[in-house]
């Protein structure tokens, strides 16, 4: 398994007016797996993936305004087989905050969507042939959420947001899971627009030398049902173990009713080397 990886940050550069936080970090992975039982069945599959993540924060006399983007794809492939998407998004976020009467008003804007074409494949019972159904591509699904309400500085550098009244337009895939929601038919899939309330986190620190902590989390909520919540989790660790040689350690957790009522997670550990370009 490789891994490369790249950081910049300047963190708490300051002038007159403001103070700066600025964290970038990309990563590519390739793995190799084979397994084999003793009946001498085997079983063999190549991945890989690309991962980024910008995140930058600027605090101002007046208020805050914080940038955050990230996405992840990989793909997997099976001998004489098809690569298939394991995992694509792109996330965009921008909040922007102002001090008023002790309070920190915040307008933000959180988008996703994913990136390339996925598939689902099946094999014909009859003639044993393999077709393919999509089930993602650009834009479908994605998420575009619009809110106003009240941030909050986190000690070191972090954020969270509290968005009290949000609007979300959303498409999905196929036929949509709650009737009562306004629609926008499409040719495979659906638009559908909530209102409800949102919370978006941001925190990184440092809790010994030679390591890195960064959470992210997000939720949305339009109900009191199991249809109208959606959140996820996600936690990183990187910690040097010798020269360029790193440990890194990911959790994502994710509950999101329009593919699973069920809580789906991710658990991800790395050894390779880093390349870090600069760190004041």
């Amino acid at each position: 398994m490789l891994f490369s990886f790249l950081n910049l940050a300047v963190a708490e550069v300051s002038d007159t007016t403001e103070t700066r936080f600025i964290r970038f970090q990309y990563g590519f992975t390739g793995s190799f797996l084979h397994l084999q039982n003793w009946k001498g069945n085997a079983l063999s599959s190549y991945s890989l993936g690309a991962t980024s993540e910008y995140y930058s924060m600027e605090k101002m006399q007046s208020g805050e305004q914080l940038i955050s983007v990230r996405q992840e794809t990989s793909f997997t492939r099976f001998p004489d087989s098809v690569w298939v998407k394991a995992a694509d998004r792109l996330e965009v976020q921008l909040i922007s905050s102002k001090q008023s009467n002790q309070i920190n008003h915040t307008w933000s804007i959180l988008g996703s969507t994913a990136l390339f074409t996925g598939f689902d494949y099946f094999t014909d019972p009859e003639s044993g042939e393999l077709y393919k159904k999509s089930n993602s591509t650009f834009l479908l699904p994605a998420d575009l959420e619009a809110g106003y309400g009240i941030g909050v500085q986190l000690p070191a550098n972090g954020f969270l947001n509290f968005s009290v009244a949000t609007v979300r337009i959303r498409t999905e895939f196929g036929k949509n899971f709650e009737d009562e929601h306004p629609l926008i038919k499409l040719k495979r899939g659906f638009i559908a627009v909530d209102y409800g309330f949102a919370m978006q986190g941001y925190y990184f620190f440092t809790p010994v030398k030679e390591s890195d902590v960064a959470l992210n989390s997000r939720i949305f909520v339009n109900g009191f049902n199991r249809n109208e919540i959606q959140g996820e989790l996600s936690i990183k660790v990187t910690y040097k173990i010798w020269k360029q040689l790193y440990f890194k350690g990911e959790m994502m957790l994710v509950y999101d009713p329009a593919t699973s009522y069920g809580l789906q997670w991710k658990n991800e550990l790395l050894l390779g080397v880093i390349f870090k370009s600069r760190k004041n």
